[in-house]
């Protein structure tokens, strides 16, 4: 019988899609492992796991920042979680269990302490998270992204700087690249969920520019919310743009990407990395200890990406508000007007790019 790993964590594609990148790896080392996903029954998560083909265990959790809301809802919720957690632990008899990050790894993580079983965590980002601050006290291994995570984590565990796995197929799009009509190509993404805020200087800034963008393929993922007004205002600024609330094929949305808008979550930096392309960072303003602009920073002192300052602007100010200072369209227009630039920043972020972070996280759960 061959080895059993429990992935428990998620919440989000951020802290999921490693762990999908290191299942692949695993599967690829040894088709007799035996692997299953756990953590939340978010809706989110249970479509990605479900696209992935892995089997999926969900809880019914709480988020971390419920606590001070709903205090006594929380804690009976954990407890019972923290159970489940144990009963199923058992029955799957895990060999690893593998932290994703993500409050609803740390039930599993606790389990596994209880039951003895090897704890490995995964820290995406160059903070760590509260679910790798805590769970570091019981963990065996911790692997890093970045080569100064901060925050206080544990030093019992041994600690590895990996990078942050990328998934098989986002790796292997460098195979392809040129391979367009020859188009400069920009992608704007604002995760799953979208980005309201960055969307707003976005459309703003692109319908600014106009013609100068006229031999651009432009692709903007818009969440869900706001897909319908943010077609029209592309179609009133004459711009020909292909937008979607969410892309399931993202090796389409990478391939030959020229320049990427975008928060500065770490898997999607890693990704960006992988593929060689430049970005323009809007950090997500409420990102727990704000590790979303020490995640942008690390890029942009690297040279790879240049950092903005999320105003928190709505669609209801107007774009006209978001055109007064229009820092991301002068940003867009020296880029525009200066391909050296763009390329130096590409070769910038290949440089930061781990595409072996996959193996190496492999190497340690084997190990």
């Amino acid at each position: 019988m061959g080895l059993r790993v429990l992935l428990a964590g998620g919440g989000t594609g951020g802290h999921l899609f490693p762990g999908i990148a290191v299942a692949e790896e695993l599967e690829a080392r040894d088709r007799e492992i035996e692997l299953v996903f756990a953590g939340s029954n978010r809706p989110i998560e249970k479509e990605i796991i479900d696209r992935s083909g892995y089997r999926h265990l969900p809880l019914e959790m709480e988020s971390s920042t419920s606590f001070k809301r709903h205090p006594l809802r929380f804690l009976s919720r954990f407890r019972k979680s923290c159970q489940l957690a144990s009963v199923e632990l058992s029955r799957f008899n895990a060999d690893v269990v593998v932290g994703l990050g993500g409050f609803a790894s740390l039930p599993f993580i606790l389990a596994a302490r209880r039951q003895r079983r090897r704890v490995v965590l995964l820290e995406q980002n160059s903070i760590a998270g509260r679910a790798t601050r805590f769970g570091s006290y019981l963990a065996d291994e911790l692997c890093l992204s970045f080569p100064d995570t901060g925050g206080r984590i544990s030093r019992r565990p041994q600690r590895t700087i990996t990078g942050n796995p990328v998934r098989k197929f986002i790796r292997n799009i460098s195979e392809v690249r040129g391979a367009n009509d020859g188009r400069p190509k920009l992608i704007v993404l604002g995760g799953s969920q979208g980005a309201r805020s960055m969307n707003v200087e976005v459309v703003a800034a692109l319908s600014w520019l106009g013609e100068e963008l006229k031999e651009w393929e432009i692709v903007h993922q818009t969440g869900p919310e706001e897909i319908d007004r943010i077609a029209t205002l592309y179609e009133k600024a004459d711009l020909e743009v292909r937008t979607a609330p969410f892309f399931d094929a993202m090796d389409e949305v990478y391939a030959n990407a020229t320049l990427a808008i975008c928060r500065a979550g770490a898997t999607t930096l890693a990704e960006l990395a992988c593929v060689g392309c430049s970005a323009i960072l809007y950090p997500y303003p409420g990102a727990i200890y704000d590790h979303q602009t020490a995640n942008a920073r690390y890029y942009a002192d690297a040279g790879g990406a240049i950092l903005m300052c999320d105003r928190r602007l709505n669609f209801t100010d107007g774009l006209d508000v978001a055109r007064n200072q229009n820092t991301l369209g002068e940003q867009l227009r020296q880029l525009l007007r200066d391909p050296e630039r763009l390329t130096t920043m590409s070769q910038a972020m290949l440089q930061l790019a781990r595409p072996d972070a996959a193996r190496q996280v492999a190497d340690i759960i084997l190990t």
